[in-house]
This record gives C-alpha cells, structure tokens and sequence, in this order.
C-alpha cells in the first residue's frame, strides 16, 4: 500500500516566502513561452476540425488531445484542481514540447490518408512515420504549421523565443539572409531591403513551426484501452497535485507544478532517450504517492520533491549495496490505488511500471499490458540521477542516502573520466 504523503513541520513565513519565490523561478524558466503555449494551442484546436471535417469526407471517428497540453488550463475543458486564483503559467508545456493526437481510425481508412490530409491543411512535412503491429497503431510525426496559424505580427513577436529545432531553421534563414544581401550589395539598397524582406519572412515561418504527434489506432479495442491508460494517468496526476495542494496550499500547487517542469527538464538531459518526460513524470508521481522525501529548510517544497525522486531513481535503478529492500529486479511500479509495488510481471523488460488498475479492467491479457518504462535505462538513469545529486544536492548538510544506501555507495557503475 501506499505510504502516503510524508509528514512535514509546518514552513515558518520566512521559508515560505523564498520557496515560493524559488518554486515561481522554477516555471518562468523551464516553462514554454506564453507565444509558444498559444501556438500549440492553436494547433491543437484545429487538428479536430481537419480530421472530423463534416464539409469534406470525415478521416477518422474521433480525434483525442492527450500528452503534456492536455492537462492544459488553456484548452476547453479546465481541470477542476486549477485555480484562476494561481498566478503563474497554469501549463506544463515547455521548449521541447509538441501536439499530442489519438486517432481512431474509420474502417478501410489509412494512416496514410490521415497524412494527407493534415499536409494539405497548411504548411507541414512529414518528418517521421513508426507502426507498432502489436497495437494497431502507426504514429505520424508531422513538421510545420496550419496555414491561419497566426499573424505576421504574432509571428515576428514570437521569434526571440524559438527553441530547437525551429531555432535552427531560423539561423540558416539568418544565414541565408546575409549571404543573399551581399551577393546583391551591387544592386542597390531596394534590392537588399527586399532580400531582408524575404529573409524575415522565413524566419517569422520558421518561428511558426510545431511538432504534430498523431497516433492512429485502426483497432477501436486498442483505441478505447489507449483513452483509458490516458485517463488513468490523468487521474493520478490530479489526485496527486490535488494531495500537495492539500497539504500545503496554494504553495503547494505552485510546488507541484514547478516539480513536473524539473522532472521533464531532468529526463531531456538524459542522454539517448533513456528516460522520456512521461516516465520521469510518473515516476515522480509515484515518489509523492509514496511520501519518497524530505522537506529541507534550505530546499523549496518543488526541490524537496525533486531531491526525493532522484533518490528514488538512484537507489531503485541502482545495482550497489543498500539496505533499502525495493529495487527494479524485483519489484514493478503501479501507480494504482494510490501507488503500490508489485512483483515483476515479465522478463522481457529491464524495468515495469504499469497503471494495473486500467488493465485490469480492461481485462487485458498480461502480453497486452504497456508497460510505461519498456523503454527506460536502468543504469543510466541511475547514473544521470547521482551525477545530478552530486552537482547540485551536496553540501554541509548532505543526509547522503535517506532512503536506503549509505551515503558513500554509488549504486550504478561510474564510467572513468
């Protein structure tokens, strides 16, 4: 069973005002532009109205926002457990972000129609294209923007926040933009002034530019039981946000928000996706549900909270000694019924971690079950996770190990420098 949160001295008003502080930082840096926000927005909306076009001939049944933006205070339906009171960015979007879709196809429809029809709806390429047999499903990565995606001015005002990829592009626009002026210094001022026109252009196009993730499910079983993981983890996540609210308020909720941002921005670090930011959230999640930390008056809460995740990672994934008996050979991670270990279920993954209460009721057969982790690095999340502490959690008062291994065990193999 579930720990629960873990018990926490009441923060005098000097801690509480420099955590919240510390916590608001936290967002304004690792959070998405409100320009970039706004975009994917938009995207979002229109996707539906492309695909379930009752005007043209309908491609799909239905097409369901999921990801990141999905918990989105700027989408129609806004969660119960956000406030309009809270003052900071009510969305856990960031630079990396992109559009997440679900797709349930229509009988005879293919995935590739779906393609076609978004790629004659704006200015988009397709970029990526994976089938997984096992689940019906093909996933389309798509590149690019709709063609009402915003004004000139929007654009031109969005710029200085480009991320990567887009940023790329924006410089060989730069890039081009200078070349072309001084090939045409002969022709003129006019010629120039119209060769930066154009450069502008394609810079303030490049800063348009979003990434559409659509997953199209040709089997209405998998498709239903893709809705239900999906609303399972939505439920862990409110009820988890909505448990820290509980305990420390306002501060609370702006903890746990800043808290997701730095879980996502710890998994974009970890080399050759071995983490993604949606196992790094649940794991997260489960660390709360299980009161996996300590509040520290030198911390934030958000900090707190992170410090015991990482800890969690270095001893869970970790192969050294510890007296901490959970450890990813032997257990599996379910973020059901408030968090609970399980037995391994397979032996084909390295590490599980499962919302079994869904399966469960979806009766689905154990070879049919997704398991969150498949993709995760043991070893080097392990390793990622100590090379963090080391940076940035060590100090006078360094607890070392609070939960398990003692403080000088390094429980993953350290490469040589």
């Amino acid at each position: 069973g579930a720990a629960g949160y873990a018990p926490a001295p009441s923060p005098g008003p000097t801690m509480m005002t420099s955590n919240s502080f510390s916590d608001r930082r936290i967002i304004e840096v690792l959070a998405a532009p409100e320009k970039t926000h706004r975009r994917l927005v938009r995207t979002a909306r229109r996707v539906p109205e492309v695909l379930l076009d009752g005007g043209e001939h309908a491609v799909a049944s239905s097409a369901e926002l999921y990801g990141s933006l999905a918990l989105d205070m700027g989408m129609q339906a806004v969660p119960a457990w956000k406030q309009d009171s809270e003052d900071w960015a009510s969305y856990y979007v960031n630079g990396r972000s992109d559009v997440d879709f679900v797709v349930d196809m229509q009988s005879r429809v293919k995935p590739s129609v779906i393609a076609d029809r978004l790629l004659s709806k704006g200015t988009w390429r397709l970029v990526g294209q994976v089938q997984v047999h096992k689940f019906a499903s093909t996933q389309l990565t798509l590149l690019g923007h709709f063609d009402d995606a915003e004004s000139d001015d929007e654009a031109a005002a969005a710029a200085p926040h480009v991320e990567e990829p887009q940023q790329q592009l924006k410089d060989e626009a730069t890039a081009a933009d200078g070349s072309t002026a001084e090939a045409d210094e002969r022709k003129g001022a006019e010629g120039e002034a119209e060769d930066k026109e154009a450069a502008k252009e394609a810079a303030a196009a490049a800063t348009r530019e979003v990434y559409l993730d659509i997953t199209c499910i040709e089997n209405p079983t998998h498709f239903k039981r893709f809705k239900k993981r999906q609303e399972a983890f939505r439920q862990v996540f409110s009820e988890a946000r909505s448990g820290v609210e509980g305990q420390f308020g306002a501060q609370g909720a702006l903890a746990f928000d800043a808290y997701i941002h730095l879980l996502k921005a710890f998994a974009a670090k970890v080399p050759g996706n071995a983490l993604t930011g949606f196992q790094a959230t649940c794991i997260g999640l489960f660390t709360l549900q299980i009161g996996h930390f300590r509040l520290k008056p030198t911390h934030s809460i958000a900090l707190s909270f992170f410090e015991g995740f990482l800890r969690f990672c270095l001893t869970f994934y970790g192969d050294g000694p510890t007296s901490w008996s959970f450890n990813y050979r032997q257990f599996a991670i379910d973020l059901s019924m408030g968090g609970r270990w399980l037995p391994r279920m397979s032996t084909n993954w390295r590490s599980e971690l499962y919302f079994m209460h869904a399966e469960e009721q979806m009766k689905t057969r154990p070879d049919e079950r997704v398991n969150v982790a498949h993709s995760l690095d043991p070893n080097r999340v392990c390793l990622e996770a100590y090379a963090l502490l080391q940076r940035a959690f060590t100090g006078e008062h360094h607890p070392g190990m609070l939960f398990g291994a003692p403080a000088a065990a390094v429980p993953c193999p350290v490469p040589q420098q």
